[in-house]
């Protein structure tokens, strides 16, 4: 009866050990707690509510990148269009500098003009 009762104690006491362990875990998120199936059912659908919300604000995205390329395109042709005509006009209204490669100051005619 005394062995029957000392195995009882220490199995009693191996519970009590391990529930300690078990809720110090719990607590600090080394183990999942468990949860129900209404519950993991509810975040799968939460997360693939999540996933298409994701998915049309890319194909939103996607088409307004895709609208503005063509504006982008046009507006860089239209700026790039007259570069010869600007560098004709730089090269008009500057004078070089003499013995400095590649600058160039307004000429004195140009400062009185207000073109």
């Amino acid at each position: 009866m005394l062995y029957a009762a000392s195995n009882d104690y220490q199995e009693a006491v191996q519970v009590q050990q391990q529930a300690r362990e078990e809720y110090v875990a719990s607590r600090s998120g080394s183990i999942p707690t468990p949860a129900s199936p209404q519950t993991i059912s509810a975040m799968r659908s939460d997360a693939n509510d999540l996933r298409g919300e994701v998915e049309q604000r890319q194909n939103a995205d996607h088409a307004e990148v895709a609208g503005r390329e063509n504006a982008v395109s046009g507006s860089v042709g239209a700026n790039t269009s007259d570069l010869g005509a600007r560098a004709a006009t730089a090269t008009e209204v500057t004078t070089p500098i003499e013995s400095v490669s590649s600058l160039s100051v307004d000429s004195s005619e140009r400062l009185g003009d207000p073109r």
